[in-house]
């Protein structure tokens, strides 16, 4: 509040504390997130899903990311920002991981303990989003899009 010309009665007015401040900011990605991961959960074809998934969740995290990586960042000081960075993080751990014991149970994946597997992964999209497509001029959300499909399809389908 001190770096704008509003009062911190005026911050009441909007938000009732900091977490709700929070959650507004960050539910309408976690509604776009979601949508996107519902539809990869819900296909057949790992890869053509996973692609258009990891397509746009680059997109959502090159135009957006700089809120997410603020609050993950924060999430390391602050328990408001930690309960809203892990309802932002974990259900999407657990559909993942719900989703790789279907295709253990499918014998396409084998030889990985489904939750910390997915925990692993959808870290590894979280960083590598922060690192190649936050703040960066011309990301290439392709790319990224593209690298990450490699490493997870590898990561659960290689023999």
């Amino acid at each position: 509040m001190a770096a704008t010309s509003l009062s911190r009665k005026s911050f009441y007015v909007y938000f009732t504390d900091r977490f709700d401040l929070l959650t507004q900011l960050v539910d309408p990605l976690r509604e776009e997130r979601d949508a996107i991961v519902e539809r990869l959960l819900a296909q057949d074809d790992a890869a053509a899903g996973g692609r258009e998934a990891l397509l746009a969740l680059a997109r959502l995290y090159a135009e957006h990311g700089v809120v997410l990586r603020a609050l993950a960042e924060a999430s390391g000081q602050d328990e408001e920002a930690r309960r809203a960075w892990r309802g932002f993080v974990e259900p999407v751990v657990a559909g993942h991981a719900d989703w790789i014991r279907r295709e253990v149970a499918r014998g396409r994946v084998r030889g990985v303990d489904p939750e910390p597997t997915a925990r692993a992964l959808i870290g590894m999209n979280l960083q590598y989003f922060f690192d190649t497509l936050v703040g960066v001029e011309a990301p290439d959300v392709e790319g990224a899009a593209e690298t990450l499909l490699v490493v997870w399809s590898r990561a659960l389908y290689a023999a």
